[in-house]
């Protein structure tokens, strides 16, 4: 999936393992949930995007976030 455009998509719970997203764009999407959020190493996320990621990355690294 490198260079690939997401673009106003809703992504929740969408699974990313083992894929290879160098350089692919995401842009105005839900990214809560989503599995496999290792493989999206050399991707880039908009700011506003990445908040959702936060959770998800926690979670990978065993890392709790509470209220």
């Amino acid at each position: 999936m490198r260079g690939v455009r997401f673009e106003r998509c809703d992504l929740t719970r969408a699974q990313f393992s083992q894929a290879q997203m160098d350089g692919a764009r995401f842009a105005d999407c839900t990214l809560v949930g989503i599995g496999g959020v290792t493989s999206l190493k050399g991707a880039i996320v908009r700011s506003q995007d990445a908040q959702g990621l936060l959770y998800v990355l926690a979670g990978a690294m065993g890392i709790t976030i509470e209220e």
